[in-house]
C-alpha cells in the first residue's frame, strides 16, 4: 500500500508539474502575441557620442516603441530563467534531461554559447559600454537584448518538446497574424494607429501626454509600420510568419479552423503589402517556390517508383495492390494539400492586390514616398566628387567641373552694411575651373516634402543650368537636382562644410573606400553603406565594436555618396541595413561565423527531413519562414521589434529539425 501511495504521489506531482509548464507556455504565447505592439513614450538623456551624431533636445531623446520592447523582452527572459530554475529546485521529481536529445543539440548550444561569449567581450571592450549594453537610441538592441534572444531560443528549444505546447505556439502564430493584419488595415485605410487619441493616451503617462498627442506620421504615406518602428521590419515579420500560417491552414483538419487560418494568412498579406518591403515578399515567394519544386520532384519520383514496382512482372498481387493503394492515398492527400495551398495562396494574392487598389484610391498617386537617386528632377548634375580647398568648392560631374568661391571684398561690404538674407548671393563667384561664368538666370528650388522654397540663380551655361544656387543669410544651398540640397556656410575665409552638431569644417569628408561606386545604388543605397563599412569590418575581425556603436565608426557626412544614394546629405547612417554586416561589426567575425553556422545547421537539417519525407506540413512552414527571414536579413537589420519572435520560431524549428526523432 505504501508503494502504491508513493507511486500515486509521484504521478500526481509529475502531472502537476506538466500543468504548470503548460500554463507558463500559454502565458508566454500571450506575451509574444502582444509583444510586437508594446509601446510606451520614454524620455531619456543619451550619451555624449549620441548627442554629437544625432539631433537631440539638449541631450534628451524621446522613444515610442523600442526601449519599452527591450525592457519587455529582458523581463520575459529573466522570468523564463527563474521559472526553469524553480522547476529544477522545487519540483518533487524534475523531468530528467534526455541524453540522446542533448547529444543532438550540443553543437547548436555550443554555437549559441560562443555567440554569447563574443557578444559579451565586444560589450566589455567597447569604447561606449553604455550604448553597447542597451543599444543606440535609434534601435535599442544592445547586449541585454542579444542575451534575451539566447534565452528565448532556448525557451523554444526546451519547452516546445511536447505537442500540447506546440499547439499553443500554433495558436500564437494565428493570433498574432490576425491582430497584425487587422491593425494594418486600419493603418492603411483609416490613419496610423499611433495617431488615434486613445492609443496616444495608452502609451503615455500624464507627464508626456502632450508629447503623445503631437505624434504624426509624415514619412510613410501609404505604408504601414504599426509599432515595428519601420515598415521594413514589419515586412520581415510578415515574411517569417506568413509561410507558417499557410502551412497551418493546410494542416487543419476542421473546416472552421482552416477558414480562420486562411483568413489569418490573407490578413498578414495586407501587412506584407503595407510594409512595401520588396526584399521580404521576394524572400517569401522564393522559398515557397523552392519548397514547392522540391515537393513536386519528390512526388514525381515517388510516382515513378510505384509505377516501376507495379509493372515489373511480379506475381505478388498482394504487394502490388498494397503499393497501388498507398499510391492512391498519397495522390489524394497531395491533391487535397495542393488545393488548400492554392486556395490560401489565391486568397493572399487577392488580398494583396485588393489592399494595393484600396490604398491607391485613398492616397492617390502619393502612395509611397521614395527618397534616393529616384527622387530627382528631370535634369541632374550627378556628382562624381566634391572637394573644399582653401574655402573654394569644386563639384565634378563627368567632364564638367563647377568651381564656387566667395568674393571676400563683396562679403565684407555686406557684413559691414545693411543687407538682406538673399543679398549674400552676390558674393558667390562661379566658374568652370578655367573662366568665370558671368551670366545668371533666376531660378527657384522647391521641395514640398521638406517645405523649402529657395529663390536663387542658375549659371547661364547649358552644362550647369540644372543647378540652383540660393542663400539664406550666410547659409548657401547648392541644388543639383537631388531630393535635397547640399548646404555650406559662407565665412570670412571662404566656404565651410558642416559636420555633426553644426560644427564647421575646412574640408569635405571623402569616402573611406573608393572604386566600388558601381554598387552604391544596390538595394536603394545599401550598396553604398556596405562598401563604406568595409574598413570598420576589417577592424572587427576578432572583437566587435559593441552593439549600437556602428554610427560612431562609420564615416559620416560623405556628401557625394549620400546625395547619390539617399538624395540628401542630411542623413546619419546609424545601421548597416544588413543583419550579417551588423553582427560582424557589433560582435566580431567569430560571432558572425557562429551565427551563420547555427543557421546553416538548422536549415540543412530541415531540408534533409523534407527530402527524406520526415517533415510534416507544419515543419515545412517553419523552414520556409525562418529561411525567408534569414534571406530578408541580407537587406534588413536585426531589430528589437521583430527578432525576439524570430528567435522563438527558430528555437521551435531547431527542436523539430535537430532534436526530434522521425
Amino acid at each position: 500500500m505504501k508503494h502504491q501511495s508513493k507511486k500515486k504521489s509521484v504521478n500526481a506531482a509529475t502531472k502537476n508539474t506538466k500543468r504548470h509548464e503548460k500554463i507558463f507556455v500559454a502565458l508566454s504565447m500571450v506575451f509574444f502575441t502582444v509583444f510586437p505592439f508594446i509601446a510606451r513614450i520614454t524620455v531619456m538623456k543619451v550619451t555624449p557620442d549620441e548627442q554629437y551624431y544625432f539631433v537631440t533636445q539638449n541631450g534628451y531623446i524621446s522613444d515610442i516603441a523600442l526601449f519599452s520592447k527591450e525592457i519587455a523582452i529582458a523581463a520575459f527572459a529573466a522570468i523564463a530563467v527563474l521559472f526553469f530554475i524553480g522547476e529544477r529546485i522545487f519540483s518533487d521529481r524534475p523531468e530528467p534531461f534526455d541524453k540522446e536529445i542533448c547529444g543532438k543539440l550540443k553543437v547548436p548550444l555550443a554555437l549559441i554559447g560562443l555567440m554569447t561569449v563574443f557578444a559579451t567581450l565586444s560589450m566589455i571592450l567597447s569604447s561606449n559600454v553604455q550604448v553597447a549594453f542597451r543599444g543606440v537610441h535609434t534601435e535599442f538592441e544592445g547586449w541585454i537584448a542579444l542575451l534575451s534572444y539566447v534565452i528565448v531560443f532556448i525557451f523554444g528549444l526546451y519547452y516546445m518538446r511536447n505537442e500540447d505546447c506546440v499547439e499553443l505556439f500554433k495558436h500564437f502564430v494565428v493570433a498574432v497574424s490576425i491582430v497584425t493584419g487587422v491593425l494594418c488595415c486600419i493603418e492603411l485605410f483609416v490613419k496610423p494607429i499611433l495617431e488615434f487619441r486613445l492609443v496616444q493616451h495608452l502609451i503615455s503617462s500624464e507627464k508626456y501626454r502632450e508629447l503623445a498627442e503631437s505624434i504624426e506620421s509624415k514619412y510613410f504615406t501609404g505604408q504601414s509600420a504599426l509599432m515595428f518602428n519601420n515598415p521594413g521590419f514589419l515586412g520581415g515579420f510578415a515574411a517569417l510568419i506568413l509561410p507558417i500560417d499557410i502551412a497551418l491552414a493546410v494542416e487543419a483538419k476542421k473546416l472552421w479552423l482552416r477558414v480562420i487560418r486562411i483568413v489569418a494568412s490573407a490578413l498578414l498579406c495586407v501587412a506584407l503589402y503595407g510594409s512595401a518591403s520588396k526584399a521580404s515578399w521576394v524572400a517569401v515567394v522564393f522559398w515557397i517556390l523552392a519548397m514547392t519544386v522540391i515537393l513536386l520532384i519528390k512526388a514525381l519520383a515517388k510516382r515513378r517508383f510505384f509505377s516501376h514496382a507495379t509493372g515489373n512482372g511480379r506475381n505478388d498481387h498482394v504487394v502490388n495492390n498494397s503499393n497501388k493503394s498507398a499510391q492512391n492515398c498519397d495522390s489524394t492527400t497531395n491533391l487535397k494539400s495542393l488545393a488548400i495551398v492554392a486556395v490560401t495562396f489565391v486568397s493572399c494574392i487577392i488580398t494583396f492586390f485588393g489592399a494595393s487598389a484600396l490604398t491607391r484610391i485613398k492616397n492617390g498617386d502619393n502612395v509611397i514616398y521614395e527618397s534616393g537617386p529616384a527622387a530627382v528632377s528631370e535634369k541632374l548634375y550627378r556628382l562624381d566628387s566634391a572637394t573644399l580647398t582653401d574655402g573654394v568648392l569644386t563639384f565634378k560631374s563627368g567632364e564638367n567641373t563647377l568651381v564656387c568661391s566667395i568674393d571676400l571684398r563683396e562679403f565684407f561690404e555686406h557684413m559691414d552694411g545693411p543687407y538682406s538674407d538673399e543679398s549674400f548671393i552676390d558674393c558667390i563667384i562661379v566658374s568652370d575651373g578655367e573662366k568665370i561664368i558671368e551670366g545668371r538666370k533666376d531660378s527657384v528650388y522647391e521641395n514640398e516634402r521638406l517645405e523649402m522654397r529657395l529663390p536663387g540663380f542658375s549659371p547661364d551655361d547649358e552644362r550647369f543650368d540644372m543647378i540652383t544656387i540660393a542663400t539664406e543669410g550666410q547659409m548657401t544651398y547648392f541644388c543639383f537636382g537631388y531630393d535635397g540640397p547640399a548646404q555650406f556656410a559662407m565665412t570670412n575665409t571662404g566656404f565651410k562644410s558642416f559636420a555633426q552638431d553644426d560644427i564647421l569644417e575646412d574640408t569635405i569628408t571623402q569616402p573611406a573606400v573608393t572604386g566600388l561606386e558601381s554598387i552604391y545604388g544596390f538595394a536603394t543605397g545599401r550598396g553604398y553603406i556596405w562598401a563604406q563599412s568595409l574598413p570598420v569590418m576589417a577592424d572587427s575581425l576578432f572583437i566587435g565594436k559593441g552593439c549600437g556603436n556602428f554610427p560612431f565608426y562609420f564615416r559620416q557626412n560623405e556628401i557625394v555618396g549620400l546625395l547619390n544614394t539617399h538624395g540628401s546629405m542630411k542623413y546619419v547612417i546609424d545601421r548597416p541595413h544588413n543583419w550579417y554586416v551588423q553582427a560582424f561589426i557589433s560582435n566580431g567575425l567569430p560571432y558572425l561565423l557562429c551565427m551563420i553556422a547555427l543557421f546553416v545547421i538548422v536549415v540543412m537539417k530541415g531540408l534533409k527531413r523534407v527530402i527524406k519525407n520526415e517533415a510534416g506540413i507544419f515543419e515545412i512552414g517553419l523552414l520556409v519562414g525562418i529561411a525567408a527571414f534569414m534571406t530578408a536579413g541580407l537587406i534588413n537589420d536585426s531589430c528589437i521589434t521583430v527578432n525576439p519572435v524570430f528567435w522563438l520560431v527558430f528555437g521551435v524549428s531547431a527542436r523539430r529539425f535537430v532534436a526530434t526523432n522521425h
